[in-house]
């Protein structure tokens, strides 16, 4: 049998929640899917919890599996809002009364991830899970600070489809950069800002949390997975191999 000890946690300045920590044969873990998701507060990311949730209740087999969304924002008042959102489609979700709503656990977690001592934070608070099925890295900053609107009204008159694609109206300034990591940032090169929160920070996340990918390899779903949300506005025009961070172009996005 699985031994399973409810612990009280208290996570980001929100309610206490009840994490599982598991303990027992390796084939009741399997029965266990731990997801985490980053920038789930909107858009994609919500959708993503979403359907995480409405696909494991239409492919659940039996009442010993679980799916734990792991889900983070940046503000404790965001994961509070989103955590309500979340719980409010699960009870839509489950209005068969067949379903089980005690199958599903949110888990809020806060995380800037354009600040590596705060990856670095969460990445230890994830170690009280006994491991990771898929981690989808969907957060991400623009670094725009305005809109040209006389380009982005004739683009749109214009041009529609591939301006609202691919606008070329965002205004964002050239290098943009973090603030500084630690106490001896001053004598190491910044990071740009976008490439933090949307590249360094994420790798710095999956290469910490590694480990629990690692325990995923004997499940029947294969080894864990790392799933990373890219964008449309990603073209080849603006990559410069010298200039990975994007400090020197006006689309750093």
């Amino acid at each position: 049998m699985l031994s399973l000890n409810t612990n009280k946690v208290f996570r980001a300045g929100l309610e206490e929640k009840s994490v599982m920590a598991t303990g027992g044969p390796r084939d009741a873990l399997e029965d266990q899917i731990f997801v985490l998701v980053t920038g789930a507060n909107s858009g994609l990311g919500y959708s993503i919890c979403c359907r995480l949730v409405d696909e494991f209740l239409t492919s659940c087999q039996n009442d010993r599996q679980s799916l734990t969304i792991i889900f983070t924002t940046r503000s404790s008042k965001k994961g509070l809002d989103t955590l309500k959102g979340l719980q409010a489609h699960l009870r839509k979700a489950t209005s068969d009364p067949t379903a089980s709503p005690a199958q599903v656990n949110f888990v809020p977690e806060n995380v800037d991830l354009s600040d590596l001592l705060s990856v670095r934070a969460l990445s230890r608070r994830l170690q009280a899970f006994p491991k990771l099925d898929a981690i989808v890295l969907n957060a991400g900053i623009g670094g725009w600070t305005g809109i040209d609107w006389p380009a982005a009204i004739w683009g749109v008159a214009t041009d529609l489809i591939h301006q609202v694609s691919w606008p070329s109206y965002k205004i964002a300034p050239l290098g943009m950069i973090t603030e500084p990591q630690t106490r001896l940032s001053d004598q190491e090169p910044r990071l740009g800002a976008v490439f933090c929160a949307n590249v360094f920070g994420h790798y710095m996340l999956a290469h910490n949390v590694m480990p629990l990918l690692h325990r995923s390899a004997g499940s029947p779903r294969g080894p864990g997975r790392v799933i990373w949300v890219s964008s449309l506005e990603a073209t080849i025009k603006f990559f410069d191999i010298n200039d990975l961070q994007g400090l020197h172009t006006p689309a750093p996005y």
